[in-house]
């Protein structure tokens, strides 16, 4: 969708947003789930496009329940918002009305529109204000200490500390260790993703099948338009 693309060029949004991962994962999980997107477009007086939307419908235990798209994989719930100096006005319609403009989709039994930051990038999400919506997601927000050690403490639990240290001793056994960029080679990307999910399913983290995960990080990673993905696989190997 080229309006989308386009937005994305000059707005606030998260990668989990973007039409190349909701796209990728409509394809390799969606589509195949039933799942029925929902994208909502609000433009300009003048035909300028000021927000986007990116929900689905996804149904689950007999009730249809509104969602980010992709949910299941995001870390950030969020719109796509025009930052177009000119574009101000926008927002306090947005705010006044979004929940009329949630009632308006199709029909839903349960909104569960998850991991909503109060802010992103400095700017203020104007979903915010909805009273049922889940605190954000932190993973990726670490106020650093003055040394790794007390930073650490506060991230881990002793025991946590214990198995990283004996993990990190079993790594300088093997020796010197190399970081490496995973090619679109379908060989490689398939073993670097099996061993993937086995490790989160060690950790007792599911939601894709082998062959599921495969698909969306290999269709994320193709060329879009001739343009390199955005997204890079990396694996770890003994020099």
């Amino acid at each position: 969708m080229s309006e989308w693309q386009a937005l994305e060029e000059h707005s606030f949004c998260t990668y989990y947003q973007s039409f190349e991962w909701c796209q990728a994962w409509l394809k390799a999980i969606g589509t195949k789930s039933a799942i029925r997107s929902v994208i909502v477009l609000g433009k300009s007086a003048t035909g300028e496009t000021q927000f986007l939307l990116p929900f689905q419908i996804r149904h689950r235990f007999g009730i249809n329940i509104l969602e980010w798209l992709a949910q299941p994989e995001n870390n950030y719930g969020h719109g796509i918002f025009n930052l177009a100096p000119t574009n101000t006005d926008w927002q306090v319609w947005f705010e006044n009305n979004i929940t009329q403009l949630i009632a308006m989709l199709p029909a839903y039994d349960v909104a569960a529109l998850c991991n909503m930051p109060d802010q992103l990038f400095g700017k203020h999400n104007p979903l915010s204000t909805l009273n049922y919506f889940p605190s954000a997601n932190q993973s990726f927000v670490t106020n650093l200490r003055s040394d790794f050690a007390t930073l650490q403490a506060t991230k881990r639990t002793p025991r946590s500390i214990s198995k990283i240290r004996r993990r990190d001793e079993r790594l300088e056994e093997l020796g010197p260790l190399e970081i490496e960029i995973v090619s679109t080679d379908a060989e490689a990307v398939a073993e670097t993703l099996s061993h993937k999910s086995l490790q989160l399913a060690e950790m007792g983290v599911h939601g894709f099948t082998e062959q599921d995960l495969r698909r969306f990080f290999a269709l994320l990673m193709e060329k879009a338009n001739g343009k390199p993905s955005s997204l890079h696989l990396f694996r770890l190997l003994q020099s």
